[in-house]
C-alpha cells in the first residue's frame, strides 16, 4: 500500500512515481514534525488492526 497525498501529484500517478516520491520525501520532508505524524499514523493503524 502506498498512500497518496496532494504533494505527490507532481510526480505523477503511475507506479513509476513511487521511487521519486520516496526520494523527495527522504530528502526534503525528513524532519521531526513529519516523523511524529508518521508515528501517529502507525499507532492508529496498529489499533485498528488489533480490534
Amino acid at each position: 500500500m502506498v498512500p497518496r497525498y496532494d504533494w505527490m501529484h507532481r510526480f505523477g500517478l503511475s507506479v513509476e512515481s513511487v521511487r521519486p516520491t520516496q526520494s523527495y520525501a527522504r530528502n526534503e520532508m525528513n524532519n521531526k514534525a513529519n516523523l511524529n505524524e508518521v508515528i501517529l499514523g502507525i499507532d492508529a493503524l496498529k489499533k485498528g488492526m488489533n480490534k
